[in-house]
């Protein structure tokens, strides 16, 4: 039942952030999303940094304060181990499909 109720915290949390940003772009390995706030906000940027830093899946990331975005790259043979980063990536196909 734990591991059932964590899995819904990480979708929960994976879906509100995507409806949040504007999905830029999404191919294997990469996902690049804006966020207007990153532009203004210092705080923001650190917790964005420190949240995808714990990520082992993701290889690399680059948030930009100039355009408000993040580049993710992460590995997509793995991206699947992850809960909240499967999630992420679920979420922004879907809003990609209605846009």
């Amino acid at each position: 039942m734990a591991g059932f109720l964590a899995y819904l915290a990480q979708k929960g949390k994976a879906k509100y952030l995507v409806s949040q940003v504007q999905i830029a772009s999404l191919i294997d390995g990469r996902l690049r999303v804006i966020y207007e706030n990153l532009k203004h906000d210092a705080e923001l940027r650190q917790q964005v940094q420190q949240e995808l830093a714990q990520i082992k899946e993701i290889t690399s990331f680059t948030i930009n304060p100039v355009t408000g975005s993040v580049v993710i790259n992460y590995d997509h043979h793995k991206a699947q181990q992850n809960q909240f980063l499967a999630e992420l990536l679920v979420q922004a196909r879907l809003k990609l499909q209605r846009s």
